[in-house]
């Protein structure tokens, strides 16, 4: 069930649809421009008979007093699903958005010169947002310069799990992303080699966790954005379908690093220059298409640094903005890479396409000789773990 007070107007093109033809128009055809829409959610008024009564009781209201609210396309007493027809009721139920009265804002992909949209769902108390999830459909590293940089560090973080089968993505208790196929969209110009467009859904959470609450939520988030991808294919006209995520692996859990074997890697260890040990680190399992690791100088913390290898092509092409970003150039034949004050990124051209090593740091950063040994290590020795190697690769002296 739909509240339209704070739709758009309607512009006087459009003209009135009939009630019972409100099914059918719920989702007008793509306009040239991106158009925000957004209603309201009364989840709790719709349960049982007597909510079922009040909704039919208002609707004859509204419309023995002509009211507009049929002509914005999204009728208010119909049951529609959020983010574009993709999620159900019980689909809003599963989400971390803590209230009985959700709020949807979203701007449905295939309305601009790009592919990209947004959902956005807070959950209303007292008539404040508190809670928010966001589903958005966009392409990190494309042409049109709007993404930010830090997609990476949020979504290929080592607390990401595979998706398993057909489906390239990965879940956490506070995220989940999923690929098109590239025939279905693109975020660059026809007849170059462009990143894959991303569906992804982000909660705000903070990626601590350790709990069976946190285990459902992966499947819960794992699951509405596959849908979610499912319902932009559909927008966009494509074919196929993929299914709902299987089995997940297990959760990943921060422990003691050893420093000869930082990472699980042997021989790579805290440079020598460094001022603390890198004592607290968590691995990414499972497979999938990075391996990532995050690292911290005590044990509670693992927000110090962190490590991720992008073997699949179409995701490391999603990075060329890091790799080819501000700061000292890394010399070789074999890449091409940079080192900055906090990051530092190598894209190798291997036998399976471009594969991209990244080192971001947090707050507390490490001295420019430390994380360049480290760099250097960390990506020799990922090399050889994938067949890439040896790459050989020159890092100026820096600071």
């Amino acid at each position: 069930m739909t509240d339209d007070t704070s739709a758009p107007e309607p512009s006087s093109a459009e003209a009135p649809v009939a009630p019972h033809a409100a099914s059918a128009a719920a989702w007008p055809a793509p306009r040239p421009r991106p158009r925000w829409r957004q209603w309201q959610w009364w989840r709790r008024v719709l349960r049982g008979k007597p909510g079922a009564v009040l909704a039919a009781a208002v609707a004859g209201v509204l419309l023995g007093a002509g009211t507009m609210a049929w002509q914005t396309g999204a009728p208010p007493f119909f049951d529609e699903d959020a983010c574009w027809g993709t999620l159900s009721e019980d689909d809003l139920e599963a989400l971390p958005l803590g209230s009985e009265k959700i709020r949807a804002q979203e701007l449905s992909p295939g309305d601009g010169v790009e592919v990209s949209g947004e959902c956005r769902l807070t959950g209303d108390r007292y008539g404040r947002a508190d809670w928010a999830v966001t589903f958005r459909v966009h392409t990190p590293g494309g042409d049109y310069g709007s993404e930010p940089n830090d997609w990476h560090e949020k979504f290929l973080a080592s607390d990401m799990a595979p998706l398993g089968g057909e489906l390239l993505g990965m879940t956490s208790p506070a995220r989940a992303w999923l690929t098109l196929p590239q025939s279905c969209a693109s975020g660059s110009s026809a007849g170059s080699d462009p990143p894959p467009t991303i569906v992804d859904v982000d909660t705000g959470g903070s990626g601590r966790y350790s709990g069976p609450e946190d285990d459902e939520m992966r499947r819960v988030l794992g699951r509405a954005v596959t849908r979610v991808a499912n319902g932009t294919m559909d927008r966009l006209g494509c074919d196929g379908r993929f299914e709902d995520p299987g089995e997940l692996p297990a959760l990943t859990q921060a422990q003691d690093s050893r420093p000869e074997a930082l990472c699980g890697i042997e021989g790579l260890n805290t440079p020598s220059s460094a001022d603390e040990q890198l004592v607290l680190e968590r691995r990414s399992g499972g497979g999938g298409p990075i391996r990532s690791c995050d690292l911290g100088y005590s044990d509670y913390d693992i927000d110090d640094v962190h490590l991720i290898t992008v073997e699949h092509p179409g995701l490391a092409r999603s990075l060329t903005h890091a790799v080819r970003g501000s700061g000292t150039r890394i010399e070789s034949d074999d890449g091409d890479g940079t080192l900055g004050s906090a990051r530092a990124a190598f894209e190798a051209s291997c036998q399976t396409g471009p594969v991209v090593f990244m080192l971001s740091q947090g707050s507390v950063q490490l001295k420019p000789a430390t994380a360049r040994a480290l760099f250097s290590e960390y990506v020799a020795a990922e090399a050889k773990r994938i067949g890439c190697g040896p790459l050989k690769m020159e890092i100026p002296a820096i600071g």
